[in-house]
């Protein structure tokens, strides 16, 4: 009964008192007052409510990063699953090792040595994709207010993890040429005066998400001086780095200084999301920790999962696969390119060299958060700016994805959102409403799978 007399609604239970082991809560969550600290404010983005509707088949979505299957060898893929449970089934779906099968380990040697990594199978850490690498590391390195560098604006699953275990990041800038080497140095030596113990900094050096840029060859040792200078742990997030369009693989960070940086690898971008199969390349005494980490986590990674990967690479043209990506993606980049030249002239936007996404400036005044619900009406999605910004920022800016819809599905989508853009430029010069340079967004912000 409630205090008023009044009996309860079915299913909700009162708070408990002082004594009891809800005590605090309330009556809908009698356990508020338990959680741990770090969960206070974890909830999903406003944004993610909109994506139940933009996930309609009449609504152009340009947000979410999905790779496109289309080309997937399926059939050959069936048959060598048929074939794994035949021959190796009570392997497979048994446990295994917390590190990581070691033929896949040695396996994902020979894909880093396509960007110039040598190293050796024991140094590999297999994670249930490249998100479970992201917290692995966080979790082994980051005390509450340690500060974590990023790119700005940087991959918003990386902000989540780092703000789940109570991190600051503060944001460097970055240009056309990826990060900013002097913008590093003077955030860096900033930091330091200031007395903060600055662990890692995180960057996504190739077809950044989301940015859509890449960090050039001449900063790249700039880089990773400055970040050796101040004793700086670089974790190199790249599985965008084998889907370049016109050009070979840039060599990894990791590979002009193994000892300094952590690498984070994934075949949900060059195969498929759905083994949820990645990995981290770390130094041996780090890998160790990762290890560790990583089985009171999970025991183990899928062995399943890892055997089909493994499979994958032994018997198919895994190669090949890459190259029918990197030319279904070099299309819709171009349709992108070409739609917003097109319909979007008062706009800004990267142009990528490889990867899923384009970073849009749209034109003064105007809010990408604020305009997203009326994009969606008008049947086009995307992810606004503030996403991307630990900080609030980005309210200017929006990411289009061009790696799932078809050319002219892109064509259409950008049509559509040029749409949106010219009646809120138009209700912008009619009642001169600007976009807020600065948002306060406490707690930290969880994307859906499809929009990341």
């Amino acid at each position: 009964m409630s205090e008023s007399g009044q009996a309860d609604p079915p299913g909700v239970t009162p708070a408990a008192g002082p004594a009891g082991g809800a005590g605090g809560g309330t009556r809908l969550d009698p356990w508020l007052s338990s959680y741990a600290q770090r969960t206070h404010g974890m909830r999903a983005s406003e944004i993610r409510a909109l994506f139940a509707v933009a996930n309609r088949p009449e609504v152009v979505s340009l947000a979410g990063g999905m790779p496109n299957l289309a080309s997937l060898p399926l059939e050959e893929i069936a048959r060598g699953t048929e074939r794994l449970l035949a021959e190796r089934g009570a392997v497979a779906l048994q446990y295994g090792s917390g590190q990581g099968e070691e033929g896949l380990r040695e396996q994902i040697l020979d894909v880093m040595a396509l960007e110039g990594i040598s190293a050796h199978p024991d140094d590999v850490v297999v994670t249930t994709g490249s998100q479970h690498a992201l917290d692995l590391v966080t979790r082994v390195f980051i005390d509450p207010g340690d500060v974590v560098v990023a790119e700005a604006p940087s991959y918003v699953g990386a902000l989540g993890v780092f703000r789940a275990y109570q991190a600051d990041v503060v944001h460097v800038p970055m240009d056309d040429d990826g990060l900013i080497p002097e913008a590093l140095e003077e955030t860096l030596a900033g930091l330091r005066r200031a007395g903060r113990r600055v662990k890692m900094l995180y960057t996504v050096p190739n077809f950044h998400n989301p940015a859509g840029v890449s960090l050039s060859a001449a900063r790249r040792p700039q880089i990773l001086q400055i970040a050796r200078r101040y004793d700086v742990l670089v974790l190199e997030d790249n599985p965008y780095g084998l889907l370049g369009f016109d050009a070979e693989p840039e060599p990894a960070l990791q590979t002009l200084d193994p000892e300094s940086v952590i690498y984070l690898g994934s075949f949900s971008k060059t195969f498929a999301p759905g083994y949820r199969v990645g990995w981290a390349l770390a130094p041996h005494a780090v890998r160790e920790r990762l290890v560790l980490a990583s089985e009171s986590a999970i025991l183990c990674p899928s062995m399943m999962s890892q055997l089909s990967i493994a499979n994958y690479l032994a018997t198919s043209d895994w190669r090949g696969q890459i190259k029918a990506y990197q030319q279904i993606y070099r299309e819709r980049r171009d349709a992108t390119l070409a739609a917003l030249a097109e319909y979007l002239p008062g706009a800004r936007w990267t142009v990528p060299a490889g990867g899923f996404y384009t970073w849009v400036t749209l034109p003064t005044g105007l809010d990408a958060q604020a305009m997203l619900p009326r994009a969606v009406t008008a049947r086009v999605a995307y992810v606004p700016g503030t996403a991307f910004y630990a900080d609030g920022q980005g309210g200017a800016h929006l990411r289009l994805s061009y790696c799932y819809p078809t050319p002219e599905r892109i064509t259409e989508g950008v049509r559509r959102l040029a749409g949106v853009i010219s009646s809120e430029a138009e209700l912008v010069d009619m009642f001169g409403t600007g976009v807020p340079q600065h948002r306060d967004v406490p707690g930290q912000h969880f994307p859906a799978p499809d929009q990341a």
